[in-house]
């Protein structure tokens, strides 16, 4: 059984016990558990690591169908080590950790307790290959291993399993273009499956336009330090219930697309600070009872929210 406020803390100090020695690495705010992490290029034979944490809150927006509102606060560890194998063949390894607290007011439209689940707690494990197949095109593979599940439900019913494939093409200095493609299981309910493009274009001397992870960065470069822009992505995240709780051992899914104005600071090469604002333009939440039958499914109201990141490289 899982257990309650220590168990993300437990998580973390694993995730980050063999790693604090070493300083391993992160990715920005908010990044969906459904797809694979942004790809490391060591410049050396020596590895790199990557730390990062993001917090994001997003505010109280009304459920449609039924009555309620859902806010949700949520915090993220990102750890990774990457390795350079020659000839531009490369590895990364690490383990993501995050917790979401959910918010429920008079939620009755989904379950009659008006409050179907609170807190829920997701670790991966993941590695990442790239290769070159010739001089301008590279394909990857990542395989990830891990738990989702709210405090109280079962470990051994709460594993999920995803991988991903994919190429990226070289078209000139300021231009590349690719696909892949995201799978990963979930908890009583089919295989999700998402489309990556794999897109990066100088657009000119300051603007960039590039994919990060299933959706779209466009970024200005206001100077070496700063940098601003737009971003938007489909996100979703599945997660076993609480034996206990009013849906026992049921499962919860959670989708949304943020999208949002971002800001980041570079002080150093190495090092990113970076905080957004905006709002999930689409909220869905979907209730699925022990033995897979869907009980509820509900939409929000676009909500906002806000969040703030750091990443640091060694």
């Amino acid at each position: 059984m899982l257990t309650n406020p220590h168990r993300f803390t437990a998580a973390v100090a694993l995730a980050a016990a063999p790693a604090l020695a070493i300083q391993p690495s992160t990715t920005p705010a908010d990044q969906p558990a459904d797809a694979p992490p942004a790809e490391l290029t060591p410049e050396s034979s020596a590895p790199t690591f990557t730390a990062s944490i993001a917090g994001w809150h997003a505010f109280d927006s009304d459920l449609d169908t039924g009555p309620g509102e859902l806010s949700l606060s949520r915090l993220r560890l990102d750890l990774s080590a990457g390795f350079d194998l020659a000839e531009r063949r490369t590895l990364v390894v690490g383990i993501e950790a995050e917790e979401t607290w959910y918010d429920f007011t008079n939620a009755t439209g989904l379950d009659a307790s008006g409050d179907p689940f609170d807190n829920a707690t997701s670790v991966d494990l993941f590695a990442r290959y790239s290769a070159p197949l010739n001089e301008t095109t590279t394909w990857f593979g990542v395989a990830t291993v891990g738990f989702a599940a709210e405090s109280g439900a079962d470990f051994s019913d709460s594993l999920v399993y995803g991988g991903a494939l994919g190429f990226s093409y070289r078209h000139s200095d300021t231009f590349s273009w690719g696909l892949g493609v995201a799978v990963r299981t979930r908890l009583e309910d089919d295989a999700l499956i998402i489309p990556l493009p794999q897109i990066r274009a100088k657009l000119s001397e300051r603007w960039t336009l590039a994919s990060e992870r299933a959706g779209l960065r466009l970024e200005y470069a206001a100077s070496d330090s700063l940098a601003y822009g737009l971003a938007a992505q489909y996100d979703s995240r599945t997660f076993r219930l609480d034996d206990g709780g009013p849906i026992p051992s049921g499962v919860a899914t959670d989708r949304r697309v943020p999208v949002a104005f971002f800001a980041r600071y570079s002080p150093d090469r190495n090092i990113d600070l970076t905080a957004q604002i905006g709002a999930s333009l689409f909220t869905n939440i979907e209730l699925f009872d022990a033995n897979g039958n869907d009980l509820t499914d509900d939409d929000a109201d676009a909500a906002l929210f806000a969040g703030l990141s750091a990443r640091v490289r060694f």
